[in-house]
């Protein structure tokens, strides 16, 4: 058994004053205990995971950003697929704090109103703390019920920004191609898409135009959602949080439309049909 986690780099830069205050009356002979008490503050909610669960294998984190979860999850999936483990328990986790909140304050994100992904009265994004698990095996292992299968995934880098995703998200329809060329599958197997849907303007843009070149003729009839207008962007959690509400959706038959006011979605692919096949809207 192992466990992976993702967190989001922003949640490991501002560890509790008091790690502070000792690093300011240490010296560069310290620096090696130093580095070794960053790398505790980093890395320590997996290992203590690890520990509780007595999971034997590899331990992990990653550090993708907002990705966190989703690559968390998707590293779980190669390691099963490498025999480097029978269970996996893989996700993402997130703190709030001052630097973070001053941080989206800084890139003018944050809105006094509520989240309104894919909607024209869309003023920004509000930030959630949260943490998500799944628990993960391998595909012959069959003496286990489960939810669902991962069939693909892939990561990629657009390069653009330090802090702006790439305007024509090349990389955002690069990865999701990749994803689905690992799953042997086109476009036209897409019945739902789990948005990021952040309800910034820049977002909503991006991913209606990504949606609408991979998705074709299909981008006015397949159901896009987003959960951050219910539970606001999570960080580092917020993909494995996507993961696991497409998990109970598919198992319930029902998916919850998202939180909005009236106000015509912006966007062909953001569209809200009245009747989804196998899926029912609450």
């Amino acid at each position: 058994m192992s466990a992976a986690s993702g967190a989001a780099h922003r949640a490991c830069c501002a560890p509790p004053p008091t790690i502070f205050a000792r690093a300011q009356r240490w010296t560069l002979a310290d620096v090696p205990t130093l580095r070794a008490a960053a790398a505790g503050l980093y890395d320590s909610p997996a290992h203590a995971l690890a520990r509780h669960l007595d999971a034997r294998g590899p331990v992990l984190t990653v550090s993708t950003a907002c990705a966190s979860g989703a690559t968390a999850v998707g590293l779980a999936a190669d390691l099963l697929r490498a025999g480097r483990a029978d269970l996996i328990v893989a996700g993402g986790y997130d703190v709030l704090c001052r630097f973070v909140m001053r941080g989206f304050d800084a890139l003018r994100s944050l809105t006094r109103d509520r989240v309104r992904p894919f909607d024209r009265r869309r003023s920004g994004l509000l930030l959630g703390e949260a943490a998500a698990l799944v628990l993960m095996a391998r595909d012959a292992d069959g003496s286990r019920p489960r939810l669902g299968r991962l069939l693909g995934h892939a990561s990629t880098s657009d390069a653009t920004h330090i802090a702006a995703p790439d305007p024509e998200g090349r990389g955002l329809e690069h990865a999701i191609r990749l994803a689905l060329a690992q799953a042997d599958l086109d476009s036209g197997a897409v019945d739902f898409v789990s948005a990021h849907g952040t309800g910034t303007a820049l977002n909503d843009r991006t991913e209606t135009a990504v949606l609408k070149r991979v998705l074709g003729q299909r981008a006015t009839a397949v159901p896009v959602n987003s959960i951050k207008a219910g539970m606001g962007h999570t960080m580092g959690a917020a993909a494995t949080l996507e993961a696991i509400m497409c998990l109970l959706a598919r198992a319930r038959r029902r998916l919850r439309p998202r939180l909005r006011a009236a106000g015509a979605p912006s966007g062909a692919a953001a569209r809200e049909p009245q009747h989804v096949a196998r899926l029912r809207w609450l």
